[in-house]
């Protein structure tokens, strides 16, 4: 992650329309990436789940998912906010 900062610089720098764009969209990447991956973990284990378990069973481990994911991304976040910004 070392050095993110100075190539989106660098795309900056190019003072066109499409470097502006181009850094924005890999900045907003790498800002919300955690959630991104939350987002993709929870869908692959509502895949993987469906077949073996009965739909109230599903449901409840996919709520236990849902809440222990969202737990970690809030209990996370501000150390993520943090670094990414103040470096």
């Amino acid at each position: 992650m070392a050095g993110i900062g100075f190539h989106l610089r660098q795309m900056l720098s190019r003072d066109t329309f499409f470097s502006s764009i181009k850094a924005y969209f890999f900045a907003s990447v790498i800002s919300s990436g955690p959630w991104i991956f939350t987002i993709i973990c929870l869908a692959i284990l509502n895949l993987i789940v469906r077949p073996f378990l009965e739909r109230p069973d599903a449901l409840l481990l996919r709520s236990i998912f849902v809440q222990m994911f969202a737990v970690s991304l809030i209990l996370t976040a501000p150390f993520l906010m943090s670094f990414t910004r103040a470096f």
